[in-house]
């Protein structure tokens, strides 16, 4: 991960960084990547509430396709709404394994820092 400066913080993690510096005539890479480790972790915890909300969503579909009793025009709606919900499953789960990514990234950046600021 390359090293953060202030300008690759986005508004709202910067603004966080400013509410934890008493003095801010000191930048430091850990805090900026602090910050940031904050930010992917929330990200990817909101994605994983909505991957957790694309699974049942495709389970319940998934119940009324098999329990469709209806003619083949019914089954073959609640079949194509069951594949919707399983697609959107499946982007969701990407989209949440990517932010954990991010964040264990970043995580590991975080920790490099506080090594290389201890020697």
């Amino acid at each position: 991960m390359k090293a953060l400066t202030l300008e690759d913080l986005t508004r709202d993690e910067l603004l966080a960084w400013l509410k934890l510096q008493p003095q801010l005539f000191r930048v430091r890479q850990a805090d900026l990547l602090s910050v940031r480790q904050a930010t992917l972790r929330d990200r990817a915890t909101a994605l994983s509430c909505r991957y957790d909300d694309a699974v049942s969503a495709q389970i319940r579909a998934m119940k009324e396709w098999l329990d469709c009793k209806g003619s083949p025009r019914d089954r073959l709606k609640a079949e194509t709404i069951y594949l919707d919900f399983k697609d959107r499953e499946q982007k969701a789960a990407h989209a949440e394994k990517a932010a954990r990514k991010a964040a264990d990234a970043c995580w590991a950046a975080l920790e490099a820092a506080w090594a290389e600021e201890a020697l």
